[in-house]
């Protein structure tokens, strides 16, 4: 079957366009009540299976593929060039209604379902009423002032359509729109084509003048990176509703609300210094967990494929998702205040099950039941596509060495198992959760120290006939091999630099089918301090080029691909717009100058761009500056320059602000890099300077080079016990520890 020729087109009031050539139809899906409900029911009432279609049939004739010459893309306003003809369709964010207009006369025929019955129709405005079994819809259609009309049937015989006509004058606006019965539907479509174009621009610059402010880079050098940032930022502004719901792309066939996709995303959105609706979907996330009640299975609720109570595959990797955006919201503003006492009983219970369902005691190790999406042999999802409770084949099953996989026990889904405990140990502040870290990590850390050309094993795995065997890297789902070496992680791997960089290294070397997102998170996991700049830019650089090219079938030039070199027609992997390959984007090319650590915020010199703007932190807004490209730096910030460190002290932010941020020359000493502490202070008494931070359990801290008469002490002055290494030229101190302590050397 020939892939369709596609535009997608979404706004926050979660409506999706879908104009396709090859039968010239404008499709349009709603979900009712953004930024009113955060329910499953209501952020999932259109998706890929089962959707709210507005109005039977929109057709446009004479705007097929016959004459189509291409497509000018932004996710606010598209303009389709043909032969005879430019089409225009635009949204606003502010109103579930899509904008029609062409530059020569337009044709737009529409049809209802033989059951909706008219509410208006004549002078202009044509509304119909279309009730689902829970739910009443008014679909209405209005024309601008002008020479055309809007014809409609004169009689509705029962059970039969109505079909209306809009017959438009050169550049006459159609505004179709929807919602429920009981809001002014017909009215709002009026008032919107009573507007000429160029006020509803206005309108849309208006509302995204403050969205594309937050986080803004200004680059010099490459001015393309930044103007793509912008592009970016537009496209995931429209593609997240008001209640924080994020579908994975407007593709048909992921629309859906994923658990990792959004929990992948909103996270680097927010290191990018871009938290747009962070806080909603943390919300929505919490609302709408999966509840497990069959045969076979631990009883409760956990967080699976997809932000739905009854639908999804229960992958287990969906918890990790959901903490990683809890914790990047509490350190981002530094308030934990969202939680309620409801939620932590929920992440109990998730973890708990989570927990029943993998954890291998013998082993040592946690064993999930997917690799990516595809299942287990012998798992409840084997044979279904529980995304919408359908049996398929059982084909789809992880396979090693030509036998089915039964049991995973991959350094991915490891990882983010330990990871979890570390943070829901930092929000909850509770050191017994670290101790189910510690239980993981001697058989964790011999599996990472398995490795080929620096990279380590996908997996050990038990095959169906009870062999133990080993999937190298990429392994069966090389998505989840990558993510798991490059996602944050307070596993306390001594060379996790080296690794990171061979991963990168590996992708850019073969970068073709690597998820976009994959790709991003492990630019984003080096560090540009020992990673070469020019190697990352250019595989950022490589992206751009395949974003900014129009696909044959997906003809979107500035729509994010989902991945790498993907084969045009696929109908899996031709994705574009892809939402988190954009959100990992931003902050790949933030992260060569600016580092997101667990509890704080980093510099490093770079080349890439001289400027961040607005980036939100903690209640502040920072401005942040670079310039020299040395190795000797210190931080100016708001004027102050502070010695002996890259990372930001949270003090030197006290004031309300706007703050500013720069790096400086300075000269040569031994710095503070990054950590997984929050730096509070740095203070300097003669010869010795010292540093005073507030730790959060399992804790590290990353230094230019070995340090002189190195001290760490509690609050009280005790000593911290702590473990040094060195790789790369650098020094890492690792420890346990909650609550304030400080380290002190050498200024030397």
């Amino acid at each position: 079957m020939t892939h369709p020729t596609q535009i997608f087109l979404s706004n926050p009031q979660a409506l999706r366009v879908e104009y396709r050539l090859d039968d010239q139809r404008l499709e349009l899906w709603w979900s009712p009540r953004a930024g009113r409900s955060t329910d499953c029911f209501d952020r999932t009432y259109s998706n890929r299976d089962a959707h709210l279609d507005v109005f039977a049939s929109i057709h446009l004739p004479g705007c097929g593929l016959d004459g189509f010459l291409g497509c000018d893309y932004d996710p606010y306003h598209c303009v389709l060039r043909f032969a005879t003809q430019t089409l225009h369709l635009a949204l606003r964010p502010d109103a579930a209604a899509v904008l029609v207009w062409g530059e020569q006369p337009l044709v737009v025929d529409l049809k209802t379902d033989r059951h909706d019955p008219p509410v208006e129709a004549g002078a202009g405005v044509f509304a119909v009423r279309h009730d689902d079994p829970q739910r009443s819809f008014i679909f209405a259609a209005a024309i601008a002032p002008g020479s055309g009309q809007l014809r409609t049937s004169p009689r509705k015989p029962a059970a039969h359509p109505l079909y209306a006509r809009a017959e438009l004058a050169a550049g006459q606006l159609l505004c179709l729109g929807v919602g429920e019965a009981d809001e002014a539907v017909a009215a709002m479509v009026r008032s919107l084509a009573d507007q000429p174009w160029s006020a509803h621009a206005s309108a849309t610059a208006t509302q995204l003048a403050p969205v594309l402010a937050m986080g803004r880079v200004t680059s010099s050098a490459h001015p393309r990176l930044a103007a793509l940032r912008d592009t970016v930022v537009r496209c995931l502004h429209s593609m997240i509703d008001a209640s924080g719901a994020y579908r994975a792309s407007l593709k048909p066939i992921y629309y859906l609300i994923w658990v990792r996709d959004g929990g992948f995303s909103y996270p680097y959105q927010a290191a990018a210094g871009w938290p747009h609706k962070l806080p909603e979907f943390c919300r929505l996330l919490l609302d709408n967990p999966t509840d497990v009640d069959e045969p076979g299975l631990p009883r409760g609720r956990m967080f699976g494929q997809l932000i739905h109570r009854q639908l999804g595959k229960l992958e287990e990797d969906g918890l990790f998702y959901v903490v990683w955006s809890l914790h990047t919201l509490w350190t981002q503003t530094g308030d934990l205040s969202f939680m309620q006492p409801r939620d932590w009983q929920l992440l109990d219970e998730a973890l708990a099950w989570v927990e029943q369902m993998t954890w291998d005691a013998e082993r040592g190790l946690y064993g999930e039941h997917f690799g990516d999406e595809t299942p287990t042999y012998g798992h409840r999802d084997h044979g279904w596509d529980h995304a919408i409770g359908k049996p398929i084949g059982y084909r789809d099953v992880m396979r090693n060495e030509g036998q089915p996989v039964v049991r995973n026990y991959d350094v991915y889904f490891n990882l983010l198992m330990h990871s979890c405990y570390a943070m829901l140990a930092a929000m909850r502040q509770r050191p017994g959760l670290l101790a189910k870290a510690d239980a993981v990590w001697p058989a964790l850390s011999r599996l990472l120290a398995q490795r080929h050309q620096g990279i380590p094993i996908a997996a050990g795995q038990i095959l169906q006939d009870g062999r133990w065997a080993v999937s190298p890297h990429w392994g069966q789902a090389h998505s989840c091999c990558v993510w798991g070496l490059t996602l944050p992680s307070h596993a306390p791997l001594a060379d996790w630099d080296a690794v990171r960089a061979a991963t990168l290294d590996a992708i850019i070397a073969k970068p073709e089918m690597h998820f976009t997102n994959g790709v991003c998170s492990a630019i984003a996991a080096v560090d540009p301090w020992i990673y070469p700049e020019d190697r990352a830019l250019g595989i950022l650089t490589r992206i751009a080029d395949e974003t900014e090219r129009p696909g044959r079938y997906l003809p979107m030039g500035g729509a994010m691909p989902e991945k790498l070199g993907a084969p045009e027609g696929n109908p899996y992997h031709d994705i574009r717009p892809q939402g988190f390959a954009m959100g990992s984007w931003l902050f790949a090319f933030a992260s060569l100058g600016l580092r997101r650590l667990p509890y704080g915020l980093a510099l490093r010199p770079t080349a890439a761009f001289d400027r961040i703007e607005q980036y939100p932190w903690h209640d502040r807004t920072l401005d942040l500056r670079w310039g020299p490209r040395g190795r000797d730096l210190a931080l100016a910030i708001d004027g102050n320059v502070v010695s002996g460190t890259l990372q930001v002290p949270q003090q030197s932010l006290a004031a309300a602000g706007p703050h500013v941020i720069a790096l400086v020359e300075a000269p040569a000493t031994c710095l503070w890099l990054r950590s997984h502490v929050q730096l509070d202070e740095v203070d300097e008494q003669g010869a010795e300077r010292t540093y005073r931070f507030t730790a959060h359990g399992l804790a590290e801290i990353t230094c230019s080079r070995q340090p002189v008469g190195a001290r760490l002490c509690d609050a009280a002055g005790g000593t911290i016990p702590c473990s040094w290494t060195a790789h790369d030229g650098l020094a890492t101190c690792r420890f346990t520890h909650f609550g304030s302590a400080s380290l002190r050397f050498a200024i030397a």
